[in-house]
């Protein structure tokens, strides 16, 4: 059985903190008294683990690429990742226990929920390029939505079917990631200016560089298309409710933040692929499910 859950997103730290520790503690607790047989875990956690939201400040190292031996961030930013606690719960819960565990991180993952979040990238992607391509029509040219920094900086995207794989390889493999931390993603590394005319192209639109000056940005242009959304959600048959969503798009990172892969190829784990297959799968899910138009 595969279950991956996330509460109090936008939070504070602390809040955070205790809502993920406790749902994890209380899930591994009713499990291992009902599943006596348990033989693996796997903790899904992602770049909080680096200290990706405590980039650049004090003693937070950014040695590239990032590995899963770097040292924990210190404090007092340490008290912020609800992984550490995780993690520390995990080793204790399982000592001396016959079932193993094994924490793996993703970085930003191309994936569809069937509900929208916070954390939805790919939706907010797919929804603010759809109506673009609607409002704007095919072939029109797109600047990418952040500045020049965020369109060269290279990071190593995760589909969630590779994400998924892993964690069954783990489950099926668990003499050769017990007590590990693995890194998970599809390619070694991509830029934005190199996935961003892909991206669009899927759409039908034409992908350049960063906005020129004199040209509405992509905050601006959906702030304009606003009042348009509920007209444009019903004339397509869309799902409501993935408005709020489109936030997203415009959280571009300013920093590299590329993973070392070579711990998931000594563990055996060969699979990649290249990072614009994961969104275009990712982005056919979100047609089916009438999150964008078909």
């Amino acid at each position: 059985m595969q279950v991956c859950a996330y509460a109090a997103h936008g939070s504070e730290f602390q809040i955070s903190k205790e809502v993920s520790v406790l749902t994890l503690e209380t899930a591994v607790k009713a499990i291992t008294n009902l599943c006596l047989n348990l033989e693996f875990w796997t903790l899904q956690t992602g770049g909080k683990a680096y200290g990706v939201e405590f980039y650049g400040q004090p003693g937070v190292q950014w040695d590239l690429p990032l590995k899963e031996t770097s040292p924990r961030i210190p404090e007092p930013s340490a008290s912020n990742i609800f992984y550490y606690p995780q993690i520390d719960f995990l080793a204790s819960e399982s000592k001396d226990k016959s079932w193993k565990h094994c924490k793996i991180r993703p970085d930003l993952i191309m994936g569809h929920t069937p509900r929208p979040n916070g954390m939805g990238f790919l939706h907010a992607l797919g929804v603010f390029l759809s109506m673009y391509a609607s409002v704007e029509g095919k072939g029109t040219e797109i600047a990418f939505p952040g500045n020049e920094m965020s369109w060269k900086v290279k990071q190593s995207d995760t589909s969630q079917d590779i994400l998924a794989r892993f964690h069954i390889f783990a489950s099926l493999n668990p003499e050769k990631v017990a007590g590990k931390a693995v890194n998970v993603a599809d390619e070694y590394l991509k830029t934005w200016e190199k996935l961003w005319p892909d991206v669009c192209a899927y759409f039908g639109l034409k992908g350049v560089g960063p906005q020129a000056e004199g040209n509405l940005n992509g905050v601006e242009w959906v702030m304009a298309e606003k009042d348009n959304w509920g007209t444009w959600v019903e004339s397509n048959g869309l799902e409501k409710g993935f408005r709020d969503v489109l936030g997203a798009v415009f959280a571009w990172g300013v920093f590299d933040k590329e993973y070392d892969l070579t711990a998931s190829r000594e563990v055996g784990f060969m699979e990649s692929a290249p990072t614009i297959e994961g969104y275009i799968t990712a982005f056919e899910r979100t047609k089916k499910a009438k999150v964008i138009p078909a």
